[in-house]
């Protein structure tokens, strides 16, 4: 997501998310909406948001839900006020790009053909607690995976860290030039889950249901 939230979160609407939804006549985000609003077209996405803000977002009700690759975590629910859904796929975290930069992230290894190891990630993906773990000289923070592909393909980085569906996905619509491998080995499990505010049970039911 390329572009920056706003410095200020918008003014949260008290009312009922679904009463807001139903209201306003489309959902923002992108799941099926007919159920809520009578129309099966009513699917309208927010303006590009920040990786790391969208769940700023969600809490001040720039829009109604997320669908946007998200872990369930408990630290999430718990610290950050947020609740999700049933997952609606597992994935994976795994070291994708340069296939020896790939096998020395894999092998922590950081000396001879390692050296020059460097490794991208979005900030407030799951792949923060893999870096947290390793010395931080040669991680790479990025805001959004626009930013962080960039940075690949400038050569800032040799190995990408995510989630092995997702990063797979936008690495073969990437325009990258030089051959790059998907880690086969995942190191984390990843249920990814739609997130809504944790203060909306009947929201959120329809959200699961």
């Amino acid at each position: 997501m390329p572009s920056e939230m706003p410095s200020s979160a918008p003014s949260q609407d008290p009312r009922p998310t679904l009463e807001i939804v139903q209201e306003r006549g489309h959902l923002l985000c992108g799941v099926t909406s007919a159920v809520v609003v009578g129309n099966p077209n009513s699917i309208v996405t927010t303006d590009p948001i920040t990786f790391p803000g969208r769940f700023d977002g969600i809490r001040g009700g720039a829009f109604d839900l997320v669908i946007d690759g998200d872990t369930h975590t408990i630290e999430r629910e718990v610290l950050q006020s947020l609740s999700f859904s049933v997952p609606y796929f597992y994935d994976g975290a795994s070291y994708n790009g340069n296939e020896v930069y790939v096998n020395c992230a894999y092998d922590q290894k950081r000396y001879d053909e390692c050296e020059e190891l460097k490794i991208c990630f979005v900030g407030g993906t799951t792949a923060v607690y893999v870096q947290e773990h390793w010395s931080p000289e040669f991680w790479i923070k990025h805001n959004s995976y626009d930013e962080l592909f960039e940075s690949y393909k400038k050569g800032t980085c040799n190995v990408i860290a995510g989630d092995r569906q997702a990063i797979s996905a936008q690495m073969l619509t990437a325009n990258l030039t030089d051959p790059y491998v998907i880690g086969e080995k995942t190191f984390s499990n990843e249920p990814l889950s739609i997130v809504t505010r944790n203060d909306e049970s009947e929201w959120n039911d329809i959200v699961n249901w």
